[in-house]
C-alpha cells in the first residue's frame, strides 16, 4: 500500500522516510561524530527494537532509549522502533541498520539477500507464528519495556490475547501470510549457510551475525522455547554462546 501525505521528494510531510525508502537527503552517517542525540522509541519486547539495540551496543553508538508503543508525536509512522538522529527522525529498522552497516560495520560488505530475509521472513515470522503464551511470557520479562510496571507483574493474567493481536496488526499487510516461514527450517538454512565458519561472515561477526541475533535476543533473554527449540535442532547453540559472549543480553536488555 503506498504510503500517504507524502511530499514531492517521496518524504512524509514531517521530513521522515516511508517504509523502505532512503531517507532525503540521505542520512550521509560517517563516525560518531554524526551520531548526536541518538534516541530510539520503541519496546524491546518487539524483536525489531531489539535487532536495533544491539546494532547501536555492537557499533558502540551512544543512545537513549524512550520506551512506547507508539513515537509520541510520530503522525505518519506508526511502527516502532523509530530512531532519532540529532534531531532527525529516521524510520524503518531495515533502514536503519542498514545505514549503520554502511557506517560502522568495517569491511564487512553489507548483505542484501541475508538481511532482506531476516526481516522480512524470519522476524515477521516470529511475531505472527507466536502464541499468547509465549507471547505474555516475553512481555513480562523484566526490561521488556511493555507498559506493565514491574511491580505489578502479578497481574500478567490481566494481559488479554487482544494485546497480541494489536502488536501483530502493526505488521500487517495483505502479503503477510505468504511471507511466513517455518521458524526451525529457517534456523537450519543459516546454518548451512554459516557452513563451519565461527560466524557468518567467518572469524568475526558481521551484520549478518548481528541481525540474526538481535531479532533472536528477545526471545532468548526471556528463555522461549519458542525460539531456543529452533535455534538448538539446527545446531546453532554454539554460535549463539558466542554472540553472547560478543555481546551479552544484560548489555542489550539493560534497565531504562
Amino acid at each position: 500500500m503506498a504510503a500517504k501525505n507524502l511530499r514531492p521528494d517521496g518524504m512524509y510531510e514531517d521530513g521522515s522516510n516511508p517504509e523502505s525508502v532512503e531517507p532525503v537527503p540521505a542520512l550521509e552517517w560517517r563516525s560518531l561524530d554524526d551520531m548526536k542525540d541518538v534516541v530510539v522509541h520503541g519496546i524491546r519486547a518487539s524483536p525489531a527494537v531489539s535487532k536495533l539495540v544491539t546494532f547501536l551496543c555492537f557499533y558502540n553508538v551512544p543512545f537513549k532509549l524512550k520506551p512506547g508503543l507508539n513515537k509520541k508525536g510520530s503522525k505518519y509512522y506508526k511502527k516502532m522502533p523509530v530512531m532519532d538522529v540529532a534531531g532527525r527522525q529516521v524510520n524503518d529498522t531495515f533502514i536503519q541498520i542498514k545505514n549503520l552497516t554502511k557506517a560502522f560495520g568495517g569491511s564487512c560488505d553489507w548483505n542484501e539477500e541475508w538481511q532482506t530475509r531476516i526481516t522480512y521472513e524470519y522476524q515477521l515470522s516470529t511475531v505472527y507464528l507466536m502464541d499468547f503464551a509465549e507471547f505474555r511470557q516475553m512481555v513480562t520479562t523484566p526490561n521488556s519495556d511493555f507498559p506493565l510496571p514491574s511491580c505489578c507483574l502479578c497481574l500478567v493474567k490481566q494481559i488479554r490475547p487482544g494485546a497480541l493481536k494489536k502488536m501483530k496488526a502493526l505488521f500487517d499487510d495483505p502479503n503477510t501470510i505468504e511471507k511466513l516461514v517455518d521458524l526451525t527450517e529457517f534456523c537450519k538454512e543459516f546454518a548451512a549457510a554459516m557452513g563451519s565458519k565461527p560466524y557468518f561472515h567467518g572469524d568475526e561477526p558481521g551484520n549478518v551475525d548481528i541481525s540474526f541475533y538481535g531479532v533472536n535476543a528477545r526471545y532468548v533473554f526471556s528463555k522461549n522455547d519458542f525460539i531456543l527449540n529452533p535455534l538448538d535442532v539446527a545446531g546453532l547453540m554454539p554460535w549463539l554462546e558466542r554472540m553472547m559472549q560478543c555481546m551479552p543480553l544484560d548489555n542489550i536488555f539493560f534497565k531504562v
